[in-house]
């Protein structure tokens, strides 16, 4: 057979079909462990599946290597938790499989922890702190892993049971949970030994209904965990020596168990090696922990105003910088020093304008003066005589308009008789108010002169005069 042509998918089958001579033990400490026997029957992959109480006793080395793989979990506390893992431990170094699931990554020194030399050699992928819950499916990190062969789909129930755990260093990361931070499985080799670590209680919904939904592949992922730790040997080679097979490996041509910062990227292939668990989330070169805009900015805080590119409300200038308070950065306001910068929309800012909600531009008589602040748009001079009439309007230039004393309607400024109303109603040239006598003062020609005051007619003319003038003279001689 050619192996070199096998793709995954084949090879999962493959191994599948040879895990039929296999024999599988569940080590367990709880009382719902019939439930996970009978999962791992139903995949038809073992030949046997057998259980073991360990909260009564501690299987012996020689009992763990009458099978190919184990799975440990509990609920409840080991009868002797360290010696367990030191057996659990050695049974691996032997080349046998291990399978290790919540709540055996509990709390170091708990109860319900695997502890000894199986949790402090290296061996596990997990390094666990206490218990949470997580009810959430599953995120590939890596969908073409065997583990995850043929699993379309994973719910962890209403209960949600997990350990609050992080990943080893040297672990290599297969899938989170959906929200795509917590662990949920892992692997860990080294020495030709493998580790699985699930972090979800294997008992199913079957047994009670909050546990993981039971028509979904929480089975599929053990047995394919349980397979994958009894395929040491490599059909496809290990190019890079690293213990990994190159269908499996994270990183060809470095050791995939070498990662310095713990965060699931071997340092071969890890930019922010040694320095750096969350790597260059961003991509932008910079390592997360001296990337001041990490996880949604690929070009970082390019004017090095403080805010990254993506969130920069002035690209190019300082966003702390807002003088008028207007929340628009002084580089991309129009009026940096006015709140409301050009309320009157004429292009010209507020702390500039001459003329406020007026348009600045038109200034219809050329005065400087913009049209919607000149009293009189149509006048450069405005009104020069100061009577509050434009110019283009005053009926008396130079003088006020609106004195007008004799009421009739002619400015006294340019009123002939600003006392009379009418003016001159004999047109003689003298103003009503001064005017003395008859209608005709100023005629004193066609024979008339003047006599001791009255107006008297010549011998050439009208003779009916005559007796007025010598009458006084009469009277003086009849005394």
């Amino acid at each position: 057979m050619n192996y070199a042509r096998l793709s995954i998918a084949s090879l999962a089958l493959l191994l599948s079909a040879d895990a039929l001579a296999q024999d599988v033990l569940i080590v367990h400490a709880s009382s719902y462990n019939a439930d996970v026997q009978s999962k791992l029957v139903a995949t038809g992959r073992y030949a046997t599946v057998d259980l073991y109480d360990s909260m009564t006793s501690t299987p012996s080395l020689g009992v763990l290597q009458g099978y190919d793989a184990i799975l440990v979990f509990s609920d409840s506390g080991f009868s002797d938790a360290t010696s367990l893992g030191n057996t659990v431990a050695d049974y691996a170094d032997g080349g046998g499989g291990v399978v290790v699931a919540t709540f055996a990554f509990h709390a170091p020194g708990g109860g319900l922890t695997l502890s000894g030399r199986i949790n402090t050699g290296g061996y596990l992928p997990f390094v666990g702190t206490g218990q949470s819950s997580n009810t959430g499916g599953l995120m590939a990190v890596q969908p073409a892993h065997p583990i995850l062969s043929g699993v379309v789909s994973f719910s962890n129930g209403t209960a949600g049971f997990i350990n609050t755990l992080s990943l080893a260093g040297g672990a290599n990361r297969v899938a989170y949970f959906s929200d795509g931070f917590t662990e949920l499985i892992a692997t860990r080799e080294q020495n030709g030994t493998r580790v699985v670590g699930l972090n979800f209680y294997p008992p199913s919904s079957d047994i009670r209904s909050d546990f993981w939904a039971s028509n979904t592949d929480g089975d599929l992922i053990m047995a394919n965990a349980l397979d994958w730790t009894m395929t040491v040997s490599c059909p496809l080679g290990d190019a890079d020596g690293d213990g990994v097979c190159d269908v499996d490996d994270l990183c060809p041509g470095f050791d995939d168990r070498a990662d310095a910062d713990f965060d699931g990227i071997p340092d071969g292939c890890d930019i922010c090696v040694g320095e750096d668990s969350a790597g260059d989330t961003d991509g932008d070169g910079f390592c997360d922990d001296v990337d001041s805009c990490t996880g949604d900015d690929d070009t970082g805080d390019s004017d090095g105003d403080g805010v990254c590119d993506d969130s920069d409300l002035c690209p190019g200038g300082n966003d702390a910088l807002d003088t008028d308070g207007d929340t628009k950065p002084d580089g991309c306001d129009p009026c940096p020093l006015d709140p409301l910068d050009d309320s009157d929309g004429d292009g010209i800012c507020d702390s500039d304008d001459q003329c406020p909600n007026g348009d600045d531009v038109l200034d219809s008589d050329g005065d400087g003066v913009a049209d919607g602040c000149d009293p009189c748009p149509l006048d450069v001079g405005d009104d020069s005589d100061g009577d509050g009439v434009c110019d283009s309007s005053d009926r008396c230039p130079g003088f006020p308009d609106n004195a007008d004393t004799d009421g009739d309607t002619q400015p006294d400024g340019c009123d002939p008789c600003p006392l009379d109303n009418p003016d001159d109603t004999d047109g003689d040239g003298i103003c009503d108010s001064d005017d003395s006598d008859s209608p005709d003062d100023a005629i004193l020609g066609e024979g008339r002169q003047s006599l001791g005051g009255c107006m008297c007619q010549s011998a050439a003319g009208s003779a009916g005069w005559l007796p007025l003038i010598l009458l006084p003279l009469v009277a003086r001689r009849r005394l």
